[in-house]
């Protein structure tokens, strides 16, 4: 997701709409490019890969998103992956809220939303499969 109100805040990168390798970043032959020059000079290269979640419930619709794909949020519908609402931690978590609202409750934790990002159901094959895809 995009975020231009505060401009381009450090966070918006933990808020995935798909997994195409492309931001302010570069692209993803851009990165393999990097990784392979850093390589070249004994540099090694560690990915921070956002695997749990996909952006804040909050986020909206549209394609205010690093690589122009569309999106619904709200209806929790990432058709670039493609995920939809059954892809979704929701129906488990059992907080009012849909969050953590108490983070030494092991349930909690696993089944609801880390801060209001939604939380994928990485017990599910086909997610899994989608994760590992990327």
């Amino acid at each position: 997701i995009v975020i231009n109100n505060p401009w381009r805040p450090w966070w918006q990168r933990y808020q995935p709409i798909s997994y195409n390798l492309c931001s302010r970043s570069g692209s993803e032959n851009e990165l393999r490019d990097m990784i392979t020059r850093c390589n070249n000079v004994g540099v090694n290269i560690y990915v921070d890969a956002v695997i749990n979640h996909m952006c804040g419930a909050g986020g909206g619709e549209g394609t205010h998103s690093s690589c122009g794909s569309w999106f619904s949020a709200g209806r929790k519908d990432f058709p670039s992956v493609p995920f939809t609402h059954w892809d979704f931690n929701d129906y488990k978590c059992r907080t009012g809220s849909g969050n953590i609202e108490n983070y030494g409750d092991a349930n909690q934790v696993r089944d609801c939303r880390l801060v209001g990002l939604l939380d994928l159901a990485l017990e599910k094959e086909y997610v899994r499969g989608k994760v590992d895809d990327y």
